[in-house]
């Protein structure tokens, strides 16, 4: 009965106490019920509750229960594995593995209402982030925000890890890197592609902080819109003219992502669905039910 669905049990939490050999002579029990209770009384689902078969006790004139520690433990882990979830085994061929999908998506919680980001697209990801850093009026650029989250850029940390052999490209080591929303892109093309006028804003070394390789120590990648506040703030260059590098945004990129942020809260157009052609008329001399009769 404990287990149906509309069972309900009424209940009150009560307090025990270490017994000692006057509350058990027997030495069978180490605790017992000190006759008091907690607060009004509480209701749970029958599914919750274990049945228990207490010894009594007198307690001066009272009757009391003892209890077991290792009678307690059981039913504690029998009540927790009743409220586990159970998977029935699945109908699929001997040797079949079992994969948990992850969700590749994610909100962009700075966006109102929030758009629903593919993490399996790198790139996308970066030129969404990117837009509101360049347009929206309410971004902070002061210490600089991430590339890939939109946080402060001191909550987020990316070291790049070069590949082994004489022309391998960077990629972000995520193993040391740290970021709420974790993106995989193909850094050596995105910090060279210019697809219809559009670059990414990558991590990147400036040449004061050379990449890390396998047996250099490694330094933190600054993004790079960032790097206009990380030569300020850490390099104490005030003057664009005595940066490393210049890191003028190019007209192209400004262009690319300001379509980006005017359309950043626009739904996707649905694709047209192709109509059904018309069946093409084939002479009667075509036909291959001539050559069936």
């Amino acid at each position: 009965l404990l287990a149906d669905a509309s069972v309900e049990i009424s209940f009150q939490i009560i307090y025990l106490v270490q017994a000692n050999i006057d509350d058990d002579p027997t030495q069978h029990h180490d605790w017992q019920w000190s006759l008091n209770m907690d607060g009004p009384g509480l209701r749970a689902p029958g599914c919750l509750v274990q049945p228990l078969n207490s010894t009594l006790s007198l307690r001066g004139a009272k009757l009391t229960c003892l209890f077991d520690s290792s009678e307690l433990l059981i039913i504690a882990a029998t009540l927790h594995e009743q409220i586990l979830p159970r998977a029935q085994a699945s109908q699929g061929t001997a040797k079949s593995s079992c994969h948990i999908e992850e969700d590749l998506r994610s909100c962009c919680n700075d966006c109102t209402p929030a758009v629903l980001l593919n993490l399996t697209k790198g790139q996308c990801v970066l030129e969404h982030v990117a837009a509101p850093q360049l347009y929206d009026p309410k971004s902070n650029h002061e210490h600089g925000r991430c590339g890939l989250c939109n946080s402060p850029a001191a909550t987020c940390v990316f070291f790049l890890i070069k590949g082994r052999g004489s022309g391998a490209a960077y990629s972000i080591d995520w193993e040391q890197s740290r970021c709420a929303q974790e993106v995989h892109f193909q850094y050596a093309v995105t910090t060279k592609s210019k697809i219809d006028g559009k670059t990414h804003p990558v991590p990147m070394f400036p040449s004061s902080a050379p990449p890390a390789n396998h047996s250099s120590p490694k330094k933190a990648a600054p993004w790079k819109h960032n790097l206009p506040s990380y030569f300020q703030n850490f390099h104490k260059l005030e003057n664009p003219v005595t940066w490393p590098m210049n890191m003028t945004i190019s007209d192209e990129e400004k262009s690319a992502l300001k379509v980006i942020w005017d359309n950043i809260h626009q739904p996707a157009k649905p694709r047209k669905s192709c109509k059904a052609r018309k069946p093409m008329k084939i002479s009667e001399a075509h036909s291959t039910n001539l050559a069936l009769w």
